[in-house]
């Protein structure tokens, strides 16, 4: 899909196709569990290099800005990664394998125009709108999500190719890593299980005690 404002009677036929959303993507965007990990696994097993690939890509699409001159003007933006997706839908089992994968949740990505989000912001958006709800019911499942995305960002810098402004050149090798794998995994592991959510959310002094334990 192409983004724009207005349009009508404008020569858009330069502006490039956008690209297919990834069949990770869809899966992710359904909510399926099992595809995330078949999907995950067929690739795993060829390299490591394609394994990153599929975790951290976002496809290619293109806003179109129609300008009272009668011209257009466009912008180029990544979409949201597979991880941030699972986020803004507040899917956390998979935001949970997606992680103990290494998924890079510092990726920027752009669903719309004039949002920016990477993945915890992406979490902490579903949250805001569960809080705007007023159900309290639907509140537990973001909140792991920005529990899960607050802990993994212990263990990640910020990578440079990590802006949603889209380039043919970035974005081509996913060159960023966990800081320490073994140590990230462990302590999504000690993010309470939904069943346990609200009671055992996670509260800034808890989240202070796992950076101070797991991060020297």
């Amino acid at each position: 899909y192409t983004h724009g404002y207005g349009g009508y009677g404008y020569d858009t036929s330069h502006v490039p196709r956008d690209e297919a959303k990834p069949e990770l993507v869809k899966h992710v965007e359904e909510g399926n569990l099992q595809a995330v990990r078949d999907v995950v696994e067929s690739v795993a097993t060829t390299s490591h290099e394609e394994k990153n690939k599929l975790l951290n890509y976002a496809r290619r699409w293109t806003e179109v800005d129609y300008r009272m001159s009668g011209f257009t003007k466009e912008y180029e933006w990544f979409d949201l990664t597979p991880l941030a997706t699972a986020a803004l839908k507040g899917h956390h089992n998979i935001v949970q394998y997606l992680l103990e994968q290494g998924a890079d949740p510092t990726l920027e990505g752009c669903p719309s125009d004039n949002v920016h989000l990477d993945a915890l912001q992406a979490a902490n958006k579903k949250l805001g709108s569960a809080f705007d709800s007023g159900n309290r019911a639907t509140w537990n499942i973001p909140r792991r999500c920005v529990d899960l995305l607050s802990v993994a960002n212990f263990f990640w810098n910020k990578a440079a190719y990590s802006g949603s402004g889209y380039s043919q050149t970035k974005r081509v090798i996913f060159s960023n890593r966990a800081t320490n794998m073994e140590h990230l995994q462990q302590a999504l592991n000690e993010v309470s299980d939904i069943a346990e959510y609200p009671q055992k959310s996670l509260k800034k002094e808890d989240l202070k005690s796992l950076k101070a334990k797991y991060i020297s």
